[in-house]
């Protein structure tokens, strides 16, 4: 898991899962991915809700796809390990259709 590609929702690599957060009993809660900035200058980490990934095996592995907006990526404060708390990218509430 750690090193492989995550893409946006029209394929194109964003960046790279760095770290896996788990809880107390051992289940992934987000995952911490670099997100590359140009020619690695400016790569910047931020913790992305687990819930929001998509998994799918493809030719190369798997691929991994964030379901969330770039600008809720890009505008979330950067992971620092250190912290007290996580900042955490997280997709929003389904929605009940109303009839």
């Amino acid at each position: 898991m750690l090193g492989q590609q995550v893409l946006d929702g029209k394929g194109n690599v964003i960046g790279a899962i760095v770290n896996v957060l788990i809880n107390k009993r051992g289940v992934p809660k987000a995952a911490v991915v670099e997100f590359a900035g140009f020619l690695g200058v400016g790569n910047r980490d931020v913790a992305v809700e687990w819930d929001a990934l998509r998994f799918a095996v493809n030719e190369n592995g798997i691929a991994i796809t964030v379901i969330l907006d770039a600008t809720k990526l890009k505008a979330l404060p950067e992971y620092k390990p250190d912290a007290i708390s996580v900042p955490v990218a997280t997709q929003p509430p389904a929605t009940k259709a109303t009839p």
